[in-house]
């Protein structure tokens, strides 16, 4: 499109078009330039329009117990100025349920309800010059979608490629992730479930090669991912362990890309490893996180296919060595998942094979071959308790010993028949299927209705900045803590209270649980005021319907008089006895075989009568201590302050990490290296 095409010269002789506006195709567009009445021949002027250097998209699964931290992380891809260069394409979505609970509507996070919306700045579209919660622009409304479906997520891809080409396309999917088991929760349109691999695969089939896929999420760092998208990127980033729920640092990636728009597909991932591993340095989490080549994937998938073959085709004779690797192997938040490269020299060293030995040398060399392998992290959590990560080599590979959670479920997305499904005909499946044969943990099928817990406390401490944690107890005596991962063997947690700025955490069971007692304590990790804080346990079966209480007043306290951690001979049985006041025995829940459960206050001299809960019963219930003076607690107005709170702070604590809960608390300190190998 031209302006001022017909000119005079000035003066000098220069003639000066208004302007000249490219077209949307790339190609050549040429001007013609004559003179009027001239004898000059027509010259032309000849410029090549090209789209942007990148469309980035971001799948933002935020309807579900991650929707604060899901506000925060599309607030970091605001912090910077738009750039002309790079496109940012959202699809999202947040829970009403989450916002509800600390009292915020949709207006909170910059919307009008809680549907599922479209928003796009960069490229020809500038950044809003407001900066809110949410999206500083306006967003397209598409409805309430299902975003656990692959209609959708094929859909938006298919969408983001046609309305904003570029000239390379990363896809950040977002939200938990549960490894073979699949990834991404909807809890308004799909209560329960998860998307599984093979649709994964279908989402993405047809939608064009991705540069760079990126899962923003737990436990995805696996071999069973990498076969699911082969074909489909040529490159992949991802977690081995449990990641903090604030997860990637947004604003330190695009800062990378918008500097230098150029790169290629590679260095976007190499540079997203490295900020998020940078983000987390000196955090109380564990963190790891990996890139791949997908052009190395051949040869390494060949060596793993031929590795596999002979294990099946020797399983009777070597299940006892495999067995014995796999049960020292480094391990993560998902039991089963274990360090590919680390299992293999555990394999190594107790198998007489000369065959089986090439077969895992050959292996090892094509898993750390930098054609394939592009930049792997793991550190280990300044917290005592934090998973131990050093013996991650940036793979994982399903390698269960059959030993308590660390088996195949017997129901759900983590059963031999669902990994069948999803890995078809493939060397390492046959190997499993000979392998596991029928030994699977022991569960419950909670139907339709699992167990919802929440622990919460005063808004006076909340206010003052108290760090109240709930622990969690797994029958198999594993511990999990909000800020060291959001993942179980049997459930989800909430985000870590501190890092998202709530009055509570939560724990929501999966459909399929092992059977047995599981454990709440509350904790109290950090009190400077010393406002010693009082809690309630609220709890509900299903994902609808009133929460009921636990407590009534006088509710539990605790306090920093008495700390377990000054007690060099701690242990579970002292916390139940009420040894300590900074961790209490708050409740447990029994989950029996005859798929039935029922939740007691686990220490019977506290009062236990169930207070009435106010307005509609579906938001937990704000405490005001005795203590509290008219002005001190929460406002709403404070509230809404919430996300803001959250883009500034951007604390990066919380991921799941677990720790054994075997009653002595002072063994559950890291083992010695000698110890982990």
């Amino acid at each position: 499109m031209l302006t001022g095409g017909s000119t005079v010269t000035n003066s000098s002789g220069i003639a000066t078009l208004g302007s000249w506006t490219l077209g949307n195709a790339p190609g050549q567009n040429i001007v013609a330039v004559a003179v009027s009445g001239g004898t000059n021949p027509t010259s032309e002027i000849v410029a090549t329009a090209r789209p942007p250097r990148w469309t980035f998209m971001v799948f933002l699964a935020a309807d579900n117990n991650l929707a604060l931290d899901g506000v925060a992380d599309l607030d970091e891809m605001e912090f910077l100025a738009a750039n002309p260069e790079v496109q940012v394409v959202i699809q999202g979505e947040f829970s009403a349920a989450q916002f509800g609970r600390v009292g915020m509507g949709a207006s909170a996070a910059h919307l009008s309800n809680f549907n599922t919306f479209r928003y796009a700045f960069g490229g020809s579209i500038p950044l809003a010059a407001s900066s809110v919660p949410g999206p500083n622009g306006s967003v397209t409304d598409i409805g309430n979608r299902n975003m656990t479906d692959p209609v959708q997520l094929r859909e938006f891809v298919t969408w983001a490629r046609a309305a904003y080409p570029a000239e390379r396309y990363a896809l950040v999917l977002w939200n938990h992730g549960d490894g073979s088991g699949g990834l991404i929760e909807d809890e308004t349109s799909a209560p329960g479930r998860l998307m599984n691999q093979r649709e994964l695969n279908a989402g993405l089939n047809g939608t064009g090669v991705l540069d760079v896929l990126n899962f923003d999420m737990c436990q995805m760092g696996g071999y069973e991912t990498l076969e699911t998208i082969r074909g489909l990127a040529s490159f992949a980033v991802f977690s081995q362990a449990n990641e903090p729920s604030a997860g990637d640092p947004y604003s330190r990636v695009l800062t990378r890309l918008y500097a230098n728009p150029s790169m290629g597909g590679r260095a976007l991932a190499r540079a997203i490893v490295e900020e998020y591993d940078a983000s987390y340095a000196g955090q109380r989490s564990s963190t790891t996180k990996s890139a791949f080549d997908m052009t190395g994937y051949t040869q390494f998938r060949n060596a793993l296919d031929n590795l596999a073959t002979s294990l099946r085709t020797n399983v009777n004779a070597m299940s006892a060595a495999i067995r014995s690797a796999a049960a020292v192997s480094q391990r993560y938040e998902l039991p089963v998942n274990k360090d590919l490269v680390n299992a293999l020299d555990s394999m190594y060293i107790r198998v007489t094979d000369a065959i089986v030995r090439q077969q895992i040398n050959a292996v090892r060399e094509a898993m750390t071959a930098s054609t394939f392998l592009i930049s792997s992290k793991a550190r280990n959590g300044s917290y005592a308790y934090a998973t131990r990560v050093e013996r991650s080599s940036g793979l994982h590979i399903v390698l269960p010993t059959g030993i308590g959670n660390d088996a195949m479920s017997q129901g759900g997305n983590r059963t031999l028949a669902e990994y069948l499904l999803n890995y078809p005909a493939r060397p390492w499946t046959d190997f499993l299927k000979a392998y596991v044969g029928s030994v699977q943990a022991v569960q419950v099928d909670l139907g339709s209705s699992p167990w919802e817990l929440y622990l919460v406390w005063d808004s006076l401490s909340f206010a003052k900045h108290s760090d109240v944690d709930i622990w969690v107890l797994e029958p198999d005596g594993n511990v999990f803590i909000p800020f060291i991962g959001t993942v179980t063997p049997n459930g989800h947690l909430t985000a870590d209270s501190e890092a998202a700025r709530t009055y509570y955490e939560g724990y929501l069971m999966n459909r399929f649980v092992q059977a047995g007692r599981y454990k709440i304590y509350a904790s109290l990790y950090q009190d400077t005021a010393n406002t010693r804080p009082i809690f309630d346990v609220e709890y509900r079966r299903g994902y609808s319907g009133p929460f009921t209480s636990l407590y009534s007043a006088p509710f539990p306290r605790l306090s920093l008089q008495t700390s377990w951690t000054k007690d060099p001979a701690a242990t579970f049985a002292n916390v139940e006895a009420g040894a300590y006041t900074d961790l209490r025995y708050a409740a447990f829940l029994d989950v029996g075989p005859a798929q039935s459960a029922s939740v007691e206050v686990a220490n019977a001299t506290s009062t236990i009568l169930a207070p009435t809960l106010s307005g509609d019963g579906e938001s937990i219930r704000q405490f005001v201590s005795a203590e509290a003076q008219p002005g001190n607690s929460v406002s709403p107005l404070q509230l809404q302050k919430v996300f803001g709170v959250l883009q500034q702070k951007r604390a990066k604590n919380g991921v799941h990490a677990s720790v054994s809960g075997s009653p002595p608390l002072g063994e559950l300190r890291a083992p010695s290296r000698r110890e982990r190998q």
